[in-house]
């Protein structure tokens, strides 16, 4: 979840746009090697959106859930699924 700080600074100032929305969502995939944890990519994001906003007075929250988190693994085929194939 992302939340923009900017609303506050536009209400109190009266500049810029006022539509800006007080919340977004933004969701994205990366592919990464299965030992990096949810928490390590949260941690990485996390520095990099602090380092990407730090002078537009913007507050990026980095959530990752570990349930959202997928390793790929080899499939096992039986006799039978060959066979159908």
């Amino acid at each position: 979840m992302m939340t923009s700080g900017r609303r506050h600074r536009e209400w109190n100032n009266h500049k810029g746009l006022s539509y800006l929305p007080e919340c977004s969502r933004f969701e994205m995939a990366l592919c990464l090697p299965s030992s990096c944890s949810a928490n390590d990519l949260e941690a990485t994001l996390g520095r990099l959106a602090k380092e990407a906003t730090k002078d537009t007075g913007l507050h990026v929250e980095v959530n990752v859930e570990e349930s959202a988190c997928q390793v790929s693994s080899q499939m096992k085929l039986r006799k039978g699924d060959i066979f159908f194939l």
